[in-house]
């Protein structure tokens, strides 16, 4: 089956983005047991039709790498295939650190040992999306792993308003 868990994000894409987690899928990651996290997402309803984007941790093989996908509607793109770390192994856990600037560069950033010592997995240009109502994370799992995932320590930061503006008396 799969589950999902989101929330509002409100969040401006055409300013710098960071989203920061914590993962442990306490099981080896594959095809049908796999989990994506949702950085952007115009839905609150992650299983159905959406755009947005989102990394997907667990594939076939024991070479699992960060994924980085768009999705538009149903169709699904693979962007980038990170070359840092690896999340085939049992437990199946770290950090990973997205930032996006207002150019729409997305760079990523892995620690397997759970740590905030971040390897930089890679950079990619993609534009396609410049707003976003909701962040989360899909789950799809078998009997035997559905209580097995574990998120913590979420983190998602946008625009910080820097004010230049001098003040200016409008009455004494």
């Amino acid at each position: 089956d799969t589950a999902y868990l989101s929330t509002v994000n409100s969040i401006l894409l055409t300013d710098t983005a960071t989203w920061e987690f914590y993962f442990n899928m306490t099981f080896a990651p594959s095809t049908s047991n796999t989990t994506r996290i949702y950085l952007v997402s115009d839905q609150e309803n992650l299983r159905g039709s959406l755009n947005g984007y989102y990394l997907k941790i667990g594939e076939s093989g024991s070479s699992d790498r960060l994924n980085f996908y768009k999705q538009s509607g149903n169709t699904l793109t693979l962007l980038f295939t990170g070359t840092a770390n690896t999340f085939g192994v049992s437990p199946a856990e770290g950090r990973v650190k997205v930032v996006r600037d207002p150019a729409g560069n997305w760079t990523f950033y892995s620690d397997s040992t759970t740590g905030t010592n971040y390897a930089l997995e890679g950079t990619i240009n993609d534009v396609s999306f410049t707003t976003t109502s909701y962040t989360g994370v899909w789950c799809k799992y078998t009997a035997s792993n559905n209580t097995k995932f574990y998120f913590d320590d979420f983190n998602v930061s946008g625009f910080v308003f820097v004010d230049t503006e001098l003040p200016t008396v409008t009455g004494v």
